[in-house]
């Protein structure tokens, strides 16, 4: 697979909502369809980040 854009749940063409959840490592990247909802893991893992603490950027 060259791009993960479209939902296999729901065949949704416009990408994904991302979820970060925290494990023990770092934070694991969690692909949500804004759609159906349907959660994916692609293996998407950030060691860089020790901890959650977002904070609001711009707004586009």
């Amino acid at each position: 697979m060259d791009e993960f854009r479209i939902c296999p749940n729901c065949g949704y063409t416009r990408g994904f909502h991302a979820s970060f959840r925290k494990e023990k490592e770092g934070m694991r990247v969690i692909f949500i369809c804004p759609e159906c909802g349907s959660s994916y893991d692609i293996g998407l893992f950030e060691t860089r980040v020790s901890e959650l603490d977002p904070r609001r950027g711009e707004s586009y």
